[in-house]
């Protein structure tokens, strides 16, 4: 997801004929620090950075104006490009002529998105370098970073530009994954959140019930058990399970989701057990998902070639989008004291951020 190439399906947005004139380097709104909009309990207003390339470019680009439309915030498009090439050698501020001769796909998509969310809530900025370092830098200033899935498959994926990003980013990273054939799941048009009572899963459920309650869709918070028989759920709202048995794990999740279902009480939520590695079991709950937020447990080499394999995995495989929170992305409520449901076990998490 490095340069522009010709583009595919434009996804949700329309091509729109590119104005004359010169594009702004940069907007002229203040960008708020990281994780301020979840921070605030909300995703409105929210500065969204997308890098824009490769072949899933109007797809990632086409989920990024989904987003700032339905949270009302600004959107910048980032294009990275060789230092050596006519985009490149123009400089900050590049004449729409130039973009329309050296990356036409590029000048459609930013016309198309300026068409859906306004000519000032969209920004073009153009940079040689490379790729990750200079996402990494623009994400620094943002709510949220928005790129494409890897496009190699095997070891040379973990060397993409996706998982650079998604390993060292300070805030949120949703990665979209180019069109796929829609399919059918247990929580199709959920908020599939993964669940294993860490401090970066419990950011993941900061950021996944913020989106949930922007978007109007239930949650469904997984967590794999290593000695689960079989998949089960239960609907909060009805108190049922699917299966006749409810295994302690499910006590784990109340615990885990109590501060959460009191701040957004008009997100409908669903616990579930899956077996399975986690992993095998995420992938699995995330077959229809609206989105599957997971946790990112750090930087360490060591930590994610033990530890991090569910979020780098999810990235590689999901069949939707997946956004990765790092732990760092807000100030995560910590689990402690207990509660009636899961008497003679530490607990109840305290209550989420006012």
């Amino acid at each position: 997801m490095a340069t522009a190439s010709a583009a595919p399906p434009q996804a949700d947005i329309l091509a729109h004929p590119a104005r004359s004139g010169h594009l702004p380097a940069h907007g002229t709104g203040p960008l708020r620090s990281a994780a301020s909009a979840s921070a605030a309990g909300t995703l409105s207003g929210q500065q969204i950075v997308v890098g824009f390339g490769g072949t899933g470019g109007w797809q990632t680009l086409a989920w990024a104006v989904a987003e700032a439309a339905v949270t009302g915030g600004r959107l910048s498009v980032w294009y990275v490009c060789p230092p050596d090439s006519l985009l490149g050698q123009a400089g900050r501020g590049v004449p729409m002529r130039t973009l329309e001769l050296a990356a036409p796909a590029l000048s459609r998509a930013v016309a198309a998105a300026r068409q859906r969310l306004g000519e000032q809530r969209v920004d073009l900025v153009v940079q040689s370098g490379r790729v990750g370092a200079t996402l990494l830098r623009a994400a620094e200033h943002a709510d949220l970073l928005v790129v494409g899935a890897p496009e190699q498959l095997g070891w040379a994926e973990r060397r993409s530009t996706t998982h650079q990003v998604v390993t060292h980013a300070s805030g949120p990273v949703v990665v979209v994954r180019p069109t796929v054939t829609p399919v059918e799941g247990p929580f199709t048009g959920n908020v599939v959140i993964g669940v294993d009572g860490s401090e970066p899963a419990r950011a993941a459920l900061e950021y996944g019930f913020c989106y949930a309650a922007a978007h109007r869709r239930p949650v469904a918070a997984v967590h794999v058990g290593a000695h689960t028989a079989g998949d089960l759920w239960l609907d909060d709202a009805t108190d049922e399970p699917h299966l006749a048995a409810e295994p302690a794990d499910l006590a784990l999740l109340h615990d885990e989701l109590e501060p959460w279902r009191r701040r957004y009480p008009q997100v409908a939520v669903r616990r579930a057990i899956f077996a399975g590695t986690a992993l095998q079991g995420l992938l699995r709950a995330a077959s229809g998902a609206r989105l599957v937020v997971v946790g990112n447990r750090g930087r360490s080499a060591a930590v994610r070639m033990v530890l991090g394999s569910v979020s780098h995995g999810a990235v590689d495989h999901a069949p939707c989008p997946v956004a990765v929170v790092p732990a760092t992305a807000g100030r995560v409520p910590a689990v402690t004291g207990r509660t009636e449901r899961s008497e003679g076990r530490e607990g109840m998490a305290k209550e989420a951020r006012s």
